[in-house]
């Protein structure tokens, strides 16, 4: 058998640390048991991860874990990498890896057709606004996003966007499209969203502010999705 793509390093005299690896674990039997992944106690094997610069006492505090390239990882970059394996939390795991400084996944819902309904929330803390957003918004920017996909037909998914700024009076409201690319083979993702800000005199600024930081994150999730496509097939 192959060495596991992702090995998790993790403390078992720790109730919140275990029950919280048996849960993910629970999720991922089949990839277990195929090898993409392994779980260890690092009380079992201390010295595991002394190479890497890490002590017991480092993995009893965080987690930690190497991939297959031998990189290690700890924290929130662990959560992340057993987000991409686990079935249903692509989700999550996308948001984990946006630019924002705080996410949550607030409701996913599958309708009998097909269509998955997605509501998120992402927040830029206020120390990374420019003076012009501050000006009339007060705190942390948080965006409200609401995605509904079709399921693919005729070769294409299409879905919807909706995006609202907690406390603020702007809008963003878009389309996407992912189609099989034109020429080169591969996929095309395209979104074409409108950004409204009804503020007077400035509130061109701030719909590129909100627009500029929207292609910035679109960027970054097309970038995790082709990753994520590529280790889950």
């Amino acid at each position: 058998m192959p060495a596991p793509r992702l090995v998790v390093w993790y403390n078992t005299r720790c109730p919140v640390c275990d029950a919280g690896i048996d849960r993910q674990r629970n999720k991922l039997v089949a990839a277990v048991q195929a090898g993409t992944i392994a779980f260890r106690d690092i009380n079992l094997e201390p010295d595991a991860l002394a190479s890497q610069g890490a002590s017991l006492a480092d993995v009893r505090r965080r987690l930690h874990a190497t991939d297959e390239a031998g990189r290690l990882l700890v924290g929130a970059d662990v959560a992340i990498a057993v987000w991409r394996v686990t079935p249903g939390e692509h989700w999550l795991a996308r948001l984990a890896d946006s630019s924002a400084d705080d996410y949550s996944l607030d409701s996913m819902t599958v309708d009998p057709s097909g269509d998955i309904d997605v509501i998120t929330t992402q927040t830029l803390r206020a120390d990374r606004l420019p003076g012009v957003v501050t000006q009339f918004h007060r705190g942390d920017l948080s965006f409200v996003r609401e995605e509904t996909w079709t399921p693919v037909r005729d070769g294409q998914a299409t879905a919807t966007m909706k995006l609202s700024i907690i406390g603020a009076p702007a809008t963003l409201n878009g389309t996407a499209v992912l189609a099989p690319a034109k020429s080169g083979g591969g996929s095309r993702l395209e979104f074409n969203t409108t950004v409204e800000v009804r503020v007077p005199l400035v509130g061109g600024k701030i719909e590129n502010f909100i627009g500029s930081a929207l292609v910035d994150l679109l960027i970054a999730e097309q970038r995790f999705t082709t990753v994520w496509i590529t280790e889950n097939t």
